[in-house]
């Protein structure tokens, strides 16, 4: 991959991760709206049974626990908040998500690309047209052709 195919990936991830910290944001607000224009206490969640309106903390059964009741408008303001909480919540876990995706893909192209320019181009097979063992002769000058094994060079004729 060439780099501007490599930058246009990298810019890509940056707008993906960007667009879910947004999205998150966007989120977070109207939670924080939800519970400021319902009234509702952030340990408490809202509920609608049997048309009753009311708010009671998240933890034990339903029954047991003190049940606050709400006026239309408050849970209207509930659900119409935490509706568009996770409208935008959900987008931004998978822009998020996809980026981080993008981000570990390119790490491991990079890792790959420092591996391979690290072998010497003398030790790999397709220096020698992709037959037998190249083997590295010590005193040879740089560009010189490599040296193949006895073995290799039966198996290249042999083909």
């Amino acid at each position: 991959m060439g780099t501007r195919g490599r930058k246009a990936i990298g810019f890509s991830m940056a707008a993906l991760l960007a667009a879910g910290v947004v999205c998150w944001s966007v989120s977070m607000r109207f939670e924080v709206r939800k519970h400021e224009l319902s009234g509702v206490p952030w340990s408490d969640s809202a509920s609608d049974i049997d048309g009753r309106k009311f708010h009671a903390i998240k933890s034990g059964p339903l029954e047991q626990r003190l049940q606050v009741p709400m006026t239309d408008e408050q849970y209207r303001q509930w659900e119409e908040n935490g509706e568009l909480e996770r409208n935008w919540g959900f987008p931004g876990v998978v822009c998020w998500t996809v980026g981080c995706i993008v981000l570990a893909v390119m790490d491991e192209l990079r890792r790959r690309k420092a591996r391979s320019a690290k072998q010497p181009p003398h030790l790999t097979a397709a220096s020698s047209g992709g037959h037998g063992i190249v083997l590295p002769q010590p005193g040879l000058p740089p560009g010189s052709p490599p040296v193949q094994t006895a073995a290799a060079v039966h198996s290249s004729v042999v083909t």
